[in-house]
């Protein structure tokens, strides 16, 4: 479950929203919107606490949201989803292919600086002779501070409610540290984050060129069942030799993003 250097927006959100759809997710709140919030504020302050500059957050929501026996009802659900989120969705598989049909589309936010909202719509045809409509929202802006976080959530939050989705947000944060730090002091960092978290670490990838571990904490509002454990939490670190940073990842319950 350790997503690596995904360049392309779609095929992440296509990995997160099945990884969502196979998995169990236990609710700890009754409010899952509500508890997803705070927990993307505190995984904020952990950042703060260990010395990490916030630069980006990624929220994204994906799930099976209809289904359908005739593919001329998916374009139109496509086109009432394009009319209600103001965003062009263009067909990007061949025409006239019916195992898999996709749409994607992506527009700047005007009332949020360097913030863009994608959206991608995938109808997976089934042994039924049905489509899945797979729905895929992402959010991705520049966080300063817990103000713009709660802005972004908000906005978020509310396009999913205005097309009928029950708001099921994944968080995602990414910071910095501005210098290369080698492979010891990246997992200590990691694992001092846990810490902070109260999170006992349980698997993960532990690399030279990266690092890429899960957990669980109490803290944070729900869990992930995997085979042998209980997961929510997701921490990832790797120098960036052409920026000279060392680039800081976290997400919950695991990490949606390119790392």
């Amino acid at each position: 479950m350790f997503l690596k250097y995904k360049n392309i927006w779609f095929i992440t959100l296509i990995l997160a929203s099945i990884s969502i759809i196979l998995i169990i997710i236990q609710q700890y709140n009754t409010n899952y919107a509500d508890g997803a919030k705070q927990d993307g504020l505190l995984l904020m302050s952990t950042f703060s606490e260990a010395n990490i500059e916030t630069g980006e957050v990624i929220l994204n929501y994906g799930g099976v949201v209809k289904s359908y026996k005739d593919p001329g009802n998916l374009d139109s659900y496509k086109k009432e989803l394009g009319q209600q989120l103001s965003i062009n969705l263009k067909l990007i598989t061949e025409p006239g292919q019916k195992d898999l049909i996709k749409y994607q589309g992506h527009k700047n936010i005007s009332s949020t600086s360097n913030t863009i909202l994608r959206v991608a719509l995938a109808g997976v045809l089934h042994e039924n002779g049905t489509y899945r409509a797979h729905l895929m929202v992402s959010l991705k802006g520049n966080v300063a501070n817990e103000e713009d976080f709660l802005k972004s959530y908000a906005y978020l939050k509310q396009i999913l409610e205005g097309v009928s989705v029950v708001p099921k947000i994944n968080v995602n944060i990414q910071g910095t540290v501005d210098r290369k730090l080698n492979h010891t002091v990246q997992q200590q960092m990691i694992m001092n984050m846990f810490d902070n978290l109260e999170a006992t670490y349980s698997e993960g990838l532990n690399e030279e060129e990266i690092i890429s571990l899960t957990g669980f904490s109490k803290k944070l509002s729900y869990l992930v069942e995997t085979k042998n454990n209980h997961i929510n939490v997701q921490i990832a670190s790797r120098f960036d030799a052409t920026e000279g940073k060392t680039i800081f990842t976290i997400g919950t319950p695991v990490i949606t993003m390119e790392y």
